[in-house]
């Protein structure tokens, strides 16, 4: 019970567009479309996953038992502050707790931080549900999805389903490497 548990709703299409990919690649014909689009969301989710930032709106919801606060979204940039429940493991019983936090950021990421003289029990269990919008995507990340994209689409008869981005090329790599670490 004490693991951190994400779980994605209402999540939205990636913002990219594959008339955008097309011209990185330098595709001029849409016999490939179906392939360039493929090559491209796969390569959205798999920064998503490597860097645990979200190119989409989506709402999300981390769980975690015998919390200590302060609480960090580990997916995306929130909204705001959204709802924070705490479930008693014994009975299933809610209770809304929203009101004892504040949204916080610090190192690169944001935290629903426990407000000053606030109290919750440690032995229940903790969902925090909150929104987060298609932020603006930075041009070198827009460049490393492109690219991963091109190489997949470029080499789509090797890819295999388990996608390990440790063999990207380095200045993809590098660069993915501060999105990851919550650098930018």
């Amino acid at each position: 019970m004490g693991a951190l548990m994400h779980r994605l709703t209402n999540v939205a299409a990636h913002p990219f567009q594959i008339s955008e990919f097309k011209d990185h690649i330098r595709l001029e014909i849409s016999d490939d479309d179906p392939a360039a689009q493929r090559s491209l969301d796969t390569a959205v989710s798999a920064v998503e996953r490597w860097t645990g930032r979200l190119t989409r709106t989506a709402t999300i919801t981390q769980e975690c038992g015998y919390y200590r606060p302060h609480f960090r979204a580990e997916i995306a940039d929130p909204d705001g502050i959204g709802t924070l429940t705490q479930i008693d493991p014994n009975t299933d019983a809610t209770t809304d707790i929203t009101s004892k936090f504040f949204l916080y950021p610090a190192t690169g990421w944001w935290y629903a931080w426990l407000r000053p003289k606030s109290y919750i029990d440690a032995n229940v269990l903790i969902r925090w549900e909150y929104t987060v919008t298609t932020p603006v995507i930075d041009p070198d990340l827009r460049l490393c999805i492109f690219g991963l994209a091109a190489t997949f689409y470029e080499n789509r008869e090797q890819i295999q389903q388990n996608v390990n981005l440790s063999k990207l090329p380095i200045g993809y790599r590098s660069l993915l490497e501060n999105f990851r670490d919550g650098a930018m």
